[in-house]
């Protein structure tokens, strides 16, 4: 679970 939330936070991370 911890691995799919970091990488939702990537997308968050570059609002484009």
């Amino acid at each position: 679970m911890m691995m799919m939330m970091r990488k939702r936070r990537r997308m968050k991370r570059k609002p484009q």
